[in-house]
Order: structure tokens, then sequence, then C-alpha cells
């Protein structure tokens, strides 16, 4: 709050000069503004400031000038995609394009890298997947032989897009394709961001293994995630349950997938606040693996506390009354219900579905 009214008084204190390098700083004050207000999580707030950028300085020709108004339409798309209101999102990304597309400026080539990645995000919010491919395309033609490693992680992002695009249009070789070529292309980098990317490609590709019933494949895709990501929690995490889910999908025996499950478990304190993702995969394996094999893992592992919840829903499977907290008890109801649901479909159905690996969904770039 305090960095909020510091940027807010450079605004109103200078705001009116005429001189180019004082109105350089404002621009990058109300750009720095909008990013605290990001931190802050007040998106319409951020939009306002954007919407500042432009309004003061969006037809100036100083080159210092247009990149700041390249950054704040670029963010400007990404809130209003935040929001969910594509058409708006296109808009401003379209913008970008449009008026910074030809320059040779690295800041401005950032800019419009960012715009064509964010461009297949909303057109995949607004279920048009062919023209989300295009665009995908369209990034990868222009910018796939930049040496620039922060346009290098736009580009790995458009390929994993275009992967996942393919994917929901159930053409999975093309998808692997598209995923393989960021794993070939860029593994052996040190960068933290294509790192990731990699990561994301392997989850990726692990997702349509599964869903092509390749089980053995996925297994071995799985493994190279957690070998690979030391590094990386989230994406180990993500790794370990596929592993497991392909395991059993395979028909293999339910032990074959605990130590999987145990290290789940293991790595939960390690990403925060449990995702909604994650407290699903774990009923899943618990509808699997039974209750008391499931109680037996958390009990064993670092994780008891931030699964009571689902402990408590276990233990009531199994007679016991556990006495937890009011707010405790709610949710472990809930979960009980969950998990009979998901017996009575495992009964019908057979195999609980592959997961949908979300880091591997159209992700938003920031310039």
């Amino acid at each position: 709050q305090e960095a909020l009214e510091a940027w807010h008084e450079v605004v109103r204190r200078f705001g009116e000069s005429e001189i180019p390098a004082v109105r350089e700083w404002i621009a990058k004050a109300l750009l720095n503004r909008a990013r605290v207000l990001n931190a802050l999580n007040r998106p319409h707030g951020e939009l306002e400031a954007c919407d500042e950028v432009v309004r003061r300085f969006g037809k100036n020709e100083n080159p210092a000038l247009l990149k700041s108004v390249a950054t704040a339409l670029a963010n400007k798309g990404a809130v209003l995609h935040a929001l969910n209101r594509p058409p708006e999102a296109l808009e401003a990304f379209d913008e970008v394009v449009r008026r910074f597309g030809e320059s040779d400026t690295p800041a401005l080539q950032r800019s419009v890298a960012t715009a064509l990645v964010n461009r297949a995000g909303a057109f995949a919010a607004l279920n048009r997947p062919q023209e989300a491919l295009e665009a995908c395309h369209e990034m990868v033609r222009r910018f796939g032989g930049n040496e620039s490693p922060a346009i290098l992680e736009r580009v790995a992002t458009a390929l994993t897009n275009k992967a996942y695009v393919l994917g929901a249009l159930s053409r999975p070789q093309e998808a692997l394709a598209a995923y393989d070529e960021v794993v070939r292309r860029f593994w052996e980098s040190e960068t933290p961001a294509l790192i990731m990317s990699v990561g994301v490609a392997l989850l990726g590709t692990a997702d349509v293994e599964i869903k092509g019933r390749q089980y053995e494949k996925a297994v071995e895709t799985a493994t190279r995630v957690i070998e690979r990501q030391k590094g990386v929690p989230a994406q180990r995490f993500q790794g370990h349950v596929i592993r497991a889910r392909a395991i059993l999908a395979g028909g293999g025996d339910r032990s074959a997938c605990e130590p999987d499950v145990a290290a789940v478990l293991a790595l939960l304190p390690e990403l925060g606040p449990i995702p909604r993702e994650a407290l699903d995969d774990l009923m899943h394996f618990s509808v699997a693996l039974g209750p008391r094999r499931m109680c037996e893992l958390i009990q064993a592992s670092p994780s008891p506390h931030l699964l009571l919840p689902l402990k408590t829903a276990l233990e009531r499977e199994l007679g016991l009354e556990p006495r937890v907290a009011r707010e405790v008890d709610e949710v472990a109801q809930d979960v009980q219900w969950k998990l009979a649901e998901l017996k009575a479909n495992r009964t019908r159905q057979g195999p609980p579905p592959a997961i949908a690996i979300s880091t591997a969904r159209t992700r938003s770039s920031r310039p």
C-alpha cells in the first residue's frame, strides 16, 4: 500500500510536465503502480493504470514512451483475459501487434511476442480453436529463430499452447509432436522459465499418452519429469501423480503405485496452499488403495495436518469417530460425499479418467 501511495504521489506532482525525461518517468511510475495493484489483486485498478499510460502517451513517438505504451497494452490484455473478458483482451493484444509488430526494438518485440502468445489464450476462451492454433503458428513463425531468452520463453509457451489445443481437438499425434519440439529445442537450457516449459511439455506428453492408453509410455515420461525437474516441486508432484495414475489405469498392482502416492504426500508441504486438483487426485488414490492404506500413508507423511478433512473422512469409513473442529467436520462431510461418488463411478465405469495437466493449458504471459 505504501508503494502504491508513493507512485500515486509521483504522478500527482509531476504528471503534467512536458519535459521528456520526466514524462518517461511518469510512464514508468504508472506501470509500477499497475504492477503493485496486480500484486494487491486489484485488477480494475490495474486496468485504469494501464489505460492511463495509453491515454497520456499513446500518440507519442518517443521510443521509451512507446515501450511503456506497448507494455501497458499487453498487460491490459492479460488482465482482461484473467477477468474472463476475452473479446476485450483480444482487442488489446491485436492493438499491440498492429502498432508494434514490425519493430526491431527488443523491448517492443517482447511485447509483441507476449501479445501473440496471449491471443491464442483469448481465442481458446472464445471457443475458436483454429484461430488459437493460427496465433501459435504466427508466434513461432515470427520469433522461432530469436535468441533472446525472454522471447524464447514465449516461443516455448506458444508451442505448449499449440499442443494443448491440438489435444483438445483430438489430434494427439500432432500434439505429441508439438510437445516434443519444446523438449528437443530447450532440453539443454539452464534458463528457469525454459526448464519449466520443458516440464510442462513432458507432463502434457504423459497426459496425451494416458488418454491414448499408452500407459507404459506415460510411466516413462512421468519418470523423466520426476528425475529432471528436481528444483520444481509442483512438476515433480504432478509427475508422481501421473505415474501413479498410469500404473493404476494400466492394471498394475495397487501396491506398485504406493511409492508415488507417498512421494505426492511428501511434496505437499512444498506446494503452499493445497490446490483443489491435488485434493481430487488424493481422493482418487484413496478409492484405489482403500481407506485403511491411505490413512497409513497420510499418517506416515509430513502432511497429516494439511489433510485433516480427508483423513477424517477416511477414518469414518473405517468406523472411527475422530473428534475434530466444526470447520474440519463440514469439509470432511463433503469429502465423504465425493469419495462415495468416486466409488460409484469406479464401479460403473472402471478406472477414473486421466487427469488434466493444468500447467499444460493455455497460459498467459506478461512482458
